[in-house]
């Protein structure tokens, strides 16, 4: 049966941590893409001589600063907001399992409301209610769902999903800055950098869509134009930013 769900449902180690993939991947690309893209529309690349491999070398200092704490921040962050939200959810279930206990009557109707409110009549919704009554445990989870509306957060892993998150930021975010780190100290224009920086970053966020679409099983296309979309969107920005300030 384990083998059919995860067959049928497309169940993998990666669609358990499909948000933190994407969101720390997508961050981290943009992140330090952002760095790539301020510095040229702030016209500090393609000053040519010493001036532009000074510039080549702030890039590489702030994108790498950036990638290493923002991916520390993230994934921090996501520990400590899972993290808490598994805590709530546990005080939460603790009061439903107490509420059940010592005060099933209430628990009850509660639930033959809830039932009749999903559109089940009132007998059918007192057989169910009745059902649940006879198995507490299921019948907080229930609750918790319908009643509290609330995720369930027995299974949650903070500490993994944390690492998820710094992993996928390091991994995507580098790549916009390969180019700057493959040819740093060549004779090589500040330009053909640039360009080389933005095709691997189009890639990059191509192939994350891709992966975002092969779990899910939504159309590819779309995942991965809406994944591109994005990245393009954050560019621009700071793009124009440089621009601006520049």
């Amino acid at each position: 049966m384990a083998r059919h769900i995860a067959y049928e449902h497309g169940r993998s180690p990666f669609s358990d941590n499909l948000k933190e993939i994407v969101y720390g991947g997508l961050d981290g690309i943009i992140t330090t893409f952002a760095v790539v893209s301020g510095f040229c529309g702030a016209a500090l690349l393609g000053a040519g001589g010493n001036g532009e491999a000074y510039a080549i070398t702030l890039v590489l200092l702030f994108g790498l600063a950036n990638l290493l704490a923002d991916g520390v921040s993230m994934g921090l962050g996501d520990f400590l907001s899972t993290r808490s939200e598994q805590a709530r959810w546990n005080r939460e279930r603790a009061v439903e399992i107490h509420e059940i206990a010592h005060n099933s009557d209430q628990e009850y109707e509660e639930t033959v409301h809830l039932l009749e409110e999903q559109g089940l009549s009132a007998d059918d919704a007192r057989t169910v209610a009745d059902i649940y009554r006879r198995y507490p445990e299921l019948w907080a989870d229930w609750t918790m769902e319908h009643e509290l509306q609330m995720e369930d957060m027995s299974t949650a892993t903070p500490a993994k999903d944390g690492f998820v998150t710094f992993t996928s930021f390091l991994v995507f975010g580098v790549i916009p800055l390969l180019p700057y780190l493959a040819f740093w100290g060549r004779d090589i224009s500040s330009d053909t950098l640039f360009i080389l920086a933005s095709t691997a970053t189009v890639i990059a966020l191509l192939e994350l869509g891709l992966a975002r679409s092969i779990v899910t099983r939504e159309n590819r296309l779309r995942a991965m134009l809406e994944v591109l979309g994005v990245g393009v969107i954050a560019a621009a920005i700071a793009f124009c930013v440089g621009v601006l300030l520049g």
